[in-house]
C-alpha cells in the first residue's frame, strides 16, 4: 500500500513538473517524500513500472538537487517547522512561537493534531468531521470543519507557505511541517540510529495530554516506546564516553517525566551502583515504588525487587 501510495503522488508530481506548475510539484515530492521515509521504501526494487518507480526514487529521496532546484527540503535537512506535541503543543517556524492567540480556541489545535496523528496521506473531510464533532449532524459539522481548517491555515500560512494541503475531498499537512514533528523527528533519528541527549530533551511528557480521542492513544503508545527506546539509547552511549554522571542526571530528568518507566528506573539504580552512590540508589528505589504504585497500581517488577534486596 505504502509503495502504490508512494507511486501515485510521483506520477501527480511529473504531471505537475511538465505543467510548469512548481508548487503543486514541490507538494508532491514532499508527499512521496515522507512516504518513502515512514516506509523505508528508498531500496524498494523497482518493479511493475521500473521506470516510474526508479525516477521516483531519486526524485523523492536520493537527487538533493532536484530537491533543492524545487525548493523543498531534503529528508535529513532540517525544517523550518518545530512542532511540539510530547507535553502538549507549541508550534514554533523558524525559532519564532506560534502565539497561543493565533489559534482562536482550542479545537485548531485538536485539528493539527489529528491531522499530524494521520500520517502521511491525510484525512478525509467526512471522517474529520465524525471524529472531531462526532454530536453535531452533518450540516452543521461540515461548516465547524471549514471554520477550523480557516483558523488553522490563518495561524500557520503568515509563517510557512502551503503548510497545509487540500486535495480533494481529503486535508494534510505539508512534509515539511510533519518533518518537524518532535513524534516524527524521534522515530525518523530511531530508524537511522541517530539518537543523542539532545533530541531526547523534546519528550516533556506523553503525547497531547489535553486530547482524550481515540484516534491519539494508538500515537500516544508510538511515541511513548520510541522514548523508552531512546532513552536507553542515550544513556548507554553516555556510559559508553564515559559519562556516567551525566548519565545518571539524564536518567533522574527522564524519572520524573516518565515515573511508569520501569526500564528506566532499573538503569537509574544500575548506574548509582556502579557509581558507588547505594545510598542514592536506595531513595531511587523508594521513588520507584511510589511512582509505580501511583501509575500502575503495581508493585516493583522482579528485577527491581531483586536489586532492593542486594542493596538491603
Amino acid at each position: 500500500l505504502a509503495l502504490a501510495d508512494f507511486a501515485v503522488q510521483v506520477q501527480r508530481a511529473r504531471i505537475a513538473e511538465r505543467a510548469g506548475d512548481r508548487p503543486a510539484q514541490r507538494s508532491y515530492l514532499g508527499r512521496a517524500a515522507a512516504i518513502a521515509e515512514s516506509a523505508d521504501l528508498r531500496d524498494a526494487p523497482p518493479h511493475l513500472e521500473p521506470a516510474l518507480l526508479h525516477w521516483a526514487a531519486r526524485a523523492a529521496a536520493e537527487d538533493a538537487v532536484t530537491w533543492r532546484r524545487i525548493g523543498a527540503p531534503l529528508p535529513d535537512e532540517p525544517s523550518p517547522w518545530r512542532v511540539g506535541s510530547l507535553g502538549g503543543l507549541r508550534v514554533a517556524y523558524r525559532d519564532v512561537p506560534i502565539p497561543d492567540k493565533a489559534w482562536r480556541g482550542a479545537t485548531t489545535r485538536r485539528l493539527l493534531l489529528r491531522l499530524l496523528c494521520a500520517g502521511p496521506g491525510g484525512v478525509r473531510r467526512e471522517r474529520l468531521e465524525d471524529e472531531l464533532w462526532p454530536e453535531q449532524e452533518g450540516s452543521r459539522a461540515r461548516g465547524n470543519l471549514r471554520v477550523a481548517l480557516s483558523r488553522l491555515r490563518g495561524a500557520l500560512s503568515p509563517h510557512g507557505q502551503d503548510a497545509i494541503q487540500i486535495e480533494g475531498d481529503r486535508i494534510d499537512v505539508s512534509a515539511e511541517l510533519r518533518a518537524g514533528w518532535d513524534v516524527d523527528r524521534l522515530e525518523r533519528a530511531l530508524r537511522k540510529d541517530r539518537v543523542d541527549a539532545e533530541l531526547l530533551r523534546l519528550y516533556r511528557g506523553s503525547f497531547a495530554p489535553e486530547v482524550y480521542d481515540a484516534w491519539a492513544e494508538p500515537v500516544r503508545g508510538r511515541s511513548e516506546d520510541c522514548v523508552g527506546r531512546a532513552s536507553q539509547a542515550v544513556l548507554g552511549q553516555l556510559v559508553a564516553e564515559g559519562n556516567r554522571a551525566e548519565a545518571i542526571a539524564h536518567a533522574q530528568t527522564l524519572g520524573g517525566q516518565r515515573p511508569a518507566d520501569e526500564a528506566l528506573w532499573r538503569r537509574l539504580v544500575e548506574l548509582q551502583v556502579a557509581e558507588g552512590d547505594r545510598a542514592g540508589a536506595r531513595r531511587t528505589l523508594m521513588l520507584a515504588r511510589a511512582a509505580l504504585e501511583r501509575e500502575l497500581g503495581l508493585p516493583v517488577d522482579d528485577a527491581l525487587g531483586d536489586l532492593a534486596r542486594r542493596l538491603g
